[in-house]
């Protein structure tokens, strides 16, 4: 700080010396230095506010630049926190399709084997049905190979037919057939046993 003011260099005296200055001129140079000096003292008090308020707003300033820096890390913090947790659903997301996929495919594989053995099976069964079929027609053939022999067929003329041979073991008697009944279908005699 300074150690004297405007007023002191205005008041201030020197002692008179034979020879010396002129007093009028001293005093005129020192109030001229006087109003500078006050009009200096003056703009260093302005200016010394003015540092006051710019380092006011320079801490506002910093202030806000802190809060805008925490503001911007909260930010960053929590659009990493949404992105992880985006991710993270999307791998559970994913993780669920997939599982739900193999679910899928491990049924499907399930069916379709249970199809293969149901078809396998159905083959299997038409092939004992086909041989058992074959079998049974020819045991029926033979059958009738065995009953149907020329020796045992008989001519009997049905009235206003032709003849119809009919397996004289199935006739027992001439009783046994109704004269009075006509016969079911042409060609054949219903018999009684």
């Amino acid at each position: 700080m300074l150690k004297f003011s405007s007023d002191d260099i205005a008041q201030q005296t020197f002692e008179r010396r034979f020879r010396g200055y002129d007093v009028d001129q001293v005093e005129e140079f020192l109030d001229t230095v006087a109003r500078h000096w006050e009009r200096l003292v003056s703009e260093l008090k302005q200016t010394r506010r003015e540092l006051e308020e710019a380092n006011e707003r320079i801490d506002e300033y910093r202030d806000r630049e802190q809060s805008l820096q925490d503001s911007l890390e909260m930010a960053k913090n929590v659009a990493d926190e949404v992105k992880q947790k985006a991710e993270r659903d999307a791998e559970l997301t994913v993780a669920d399709a997939e599982l739900e996929a193999e679910r899928i495919l491990a049924k499907a594989e399930k069916q379709a084997t249970k199809l293969r053995e149901d078809i396998y099976q159905l083959k299997q069964q038409r092939v004992r049905y086909r041989a058992e079929l074959k079998s049974l027609i020819s045991s029926h053939l033979e059958m009738v190979d065995e009953i149907e022999t020329p020796d045992d067929v008989e001519e009997v003329e049905a009235p206003g037919d032709e003849p119809v041979q009919v397996e004289a073991e199935d006739i027992e008697s001439e009783d046994d057939i109704d004269s009075n009944q006509p016969p079911t279908s042409p060609g054949r005699l219903e018999t009684r046993h």
